[in-house]
């Protein structure tokens, strides 16, 4: 797909889920969800309409900016130039030596870019474990088929550089060329949040998806300690 089309298929996606967001922030979700109550010992913490609003917009753009995540490191990726003697065997053409093939995106040229994404979204410790492809353990936490991908992004000379395995996956999980093309498990067309404020730097955060056909809401915190910004403290990904 042209770069520039696919940059704005991105942006449009991004920007309607963006939106979705905002219709349903003040849906009801905790009725039968095993979230505990955090009032249940005692008063709750009451923000004022001006705060409550501030964490409404920025668990919308959290929300949003983790969806882009999702896509550039678990189910899209970024397009990549292809290299010389492109076949059916390498659809890509020869492996570069440094592992790397190069990115050919309009919008993602560096990996700054990239990795800005991750750290205004994600609190420190998770940025660092997205970014490395890391489980706590050290092994690697996105990959599929059995691929091992190692670091999915890398510098390529001041610009962005994709690791060749995850490139030629998502190649081929995306081409019509290629049988192995796989459904993903998670439908975030539906996809809906509603907070719950424990102070003015803290907040949970409810998000209902369907995963695996079925209705879930997964717990996150956000929080905004030190004025630095709000930081989820999890993907939203299951």
């Amino acid at each position: 797909m042209n770069s520039s089309k696919s940059a704005f298929i991105a942006t449009v996606i991004v920007a309607l889920l963006a939106v979705a967001a905002a219709v349903f922030a003040f849906w009801y979700m905790r009725q039968g969800s095993e979230v505990q109550d955090p009032y249940a010992n005692g008063a709750p913490y009451r923000p004022t309409r001006e705060t409550q609003e501030k964490m409404l917009d920025a668990a919308g753009v959290l929300i949003s900016d983790n969806f882009t995540i999702v896509r550039l490191y678990i189910t899209r990726g970024v397009d990549v130039r292809k290299e010389p003697y492109a076949n059916t065997d390498k659809p890509l053409g020869n492996t570069p030596e440094d592992g790397l093939f190069s990115a050919d995106s309009e919008l993602y040229q560096t990996l700054e870019d990239i990795e800005s994404i991750v750290d205004r979204t994600f609190i420190a410790e998770e940025a660092d474990r997205i970014k490395n492809n890391r489980l706590n353990n050290g092994s690697t936490y996105y990959f599929h088929a059995g691929n091992d991908f190692g670091r999915i992004y890398d510098d390529k000379n001041g610009r962005l550089g994709v690791n060749a395995a995850f490139a030629e996956f998502m190649f081929r999980a995306h081409s019509p060329d290629f049988p192995e093309t796989w459904e993903y498990h998670i439908d975030w067309s539906g996809i809906s949040f509603d907070i719950e404020p424990l102070s003015d730097y803290e907040c949970r955060v409810l998000v209902k998806l369907e995963v695996d056909g079925q209705e879930r809401i997964l717990e996150r915190r956000m929080s905004n300690y030190d004025e630095e910004g709000w930081r989820l403290d999890k993907l939203v990904h299951e």
